[in-house]
């Protein structure tokens, strides 16, 4: 942490804090609440809740007007889609076009007289901000806020020479991240494509019913564990996951999940959302615990679960318009090849430089992240 001391110091050593000020969100942001039919929405992108990535401020996918119904907000390029229910998910980032939203996000645009454009996306993921807005949500089941009342909230901010200082460096960081998060990308499209080649085998074939085993064990409210797992700590087609939030935050019961278990969503399969557990802990029920059967290799069937084939099957099955699930017994009915246990590991040995590969990309990712909020926080303090 000196290092980053030391850092923060050379690149921001004319920052006098007698200098901030103490500003209304309402002066440096404001609220776009233009209401819009999807239907007459003249639009070609959709952002939903579910689009957004905690702690990033990229939209890297998005549905279509066509795939939703009801009012929506209008969204226009530079504009910033916040997540007003669940705020603890920590879901703000920049749309880089014009399209529409979900009425659960607000549409903040920066007040360009008193902030920084490039600044606010960046002060939003701060824990500053991001704790108010977590003190200030109403409800209990889905929380959320009120732009009346976050209008009204102070927060202290550096002077506008300081914020472009902060952006600049800021950027810099967001941008090797991307990088690392493009390389991820087509790493994994050559690890399905290599996994693909080796499993194209019609023999021993099973279905996944015979390969995993679901876990029933549920958790209720005041949970015994630390740590809550939900959808939101799952970014799409990773393996595995060291995000977690506070389990006090989650009031409802929950699935019971030990480290070395296989964890996938039923929720919205399109997402790819599925890994092995690195710890102990309660997640939400929209995820499906397994355990590996008799002779089964859970990372392998974990690369199944993450193959573009399994994923149209997931996604052909899907029941529910708003919300489309998939059920433990879709799951079980999709057929694999299923060899034994040293062919399966023999398989994972040919995969292996590329998950090496991959686990650094991972860490490089959680770095940037883990400096960037370092930054914000001791700046913002």
């Amino acid at each position: 942490m000196k290092t980053l001391d030391t850092q923060i110091k050379n690149i921001f050593h004319t920052t006098n804090h007698s200098e901030w000020e103490m500003v209304k969100f309402g002066d440096i942001a404001k609220n776009i609440s233009e209401r819009v039919d999807p239907n007459d929405a003249n639009a070609e992108i959709y952002v939903g809740l579910e689009h957004l990535d905690s702690d990033s401020i990229h939209i890297r996918r998005w549905g279509a007007p066509a795939d939703v119904k009801g009012t929506k907000l209008r969204v226009y390029k530079g504009d910033i889609i916040f997540g007003k229910r669940r705020a603890y998910q920590r879901k703000a980032a920049v749309a880089e076009f014009d399209g529409i939203c979900s009425a659960h996000a607000m549409v903040i645009r920066a007040n360009l007289e008193n902030i920084d454009p490039d600044f606010l996306p960046f002060f939003m993921h701060s824990d500053v901000f991001m704790n108010r807005a977590v003190e200030i949500s109403e409800g209990s089941l889905s929380p959320t806020i009120k732009w009346k009342i976050l209008e009204r909230q102070k927060f202290r901010l550096p002077p506008r020479p300081v914020q472009e200082k902060i952006s600049e460096f800021l950027k810099a960081l967001d941008q090797s991240e991307e990088k690392y998060r493009t390389a991820m990308d087509k790493l994994n499209l050559t690890r399905k494509a290599v996994f693909a080649e080796l499993t194209r085998i019609e023999k021993d074939q099973k279905p996944l019913g015979e390969c995993l085993k679901l876990s029933k064990i549920k958790s209720a409210y005041p949970h015994k564990f630390e740590k809550y797992l939900g959808l939101e700590q799952i970014e799409s087609g990773i393996f595995t996951s060291e995000l977690y939030v506070d389990a006090k935050q989650a009031k409802s019961t929950c699935n019971v999940f030990k480290s070395g278990q296989l964890l996938y969503s039923k929720l919205r399969p399109n997402l790819d959302k599925a890994i092995i557990a690195t710890f102990d802990g309660v997640c939400t029920t929209e995820l499906l615990v397994y355990d590996a059967m008799p002779g089964i290799n859970l990372e392998y069937m974990l690369h199944y679960l993450h193959s573009d084939d399994f994923i149209h099957y997931a996604v052909s099955r899907g029941f529910g318009t708003k919300m489309p699930r998939i059920s433990h017994k879709i799951v079980s009915e999709y057929k694999v090849y299923a060899p034994d246990i040293k062919e399966q590991e023999r398989i994972l040995e040919n995969l292996s430089q590329l998950s090496a590969i991959g686990n650094q990309l991972s860490s490089s990712i959680h770095q940037a992240i883990a400096m960037r909020s370092a930054i914000l926080n001791q700046l913002l303090i």
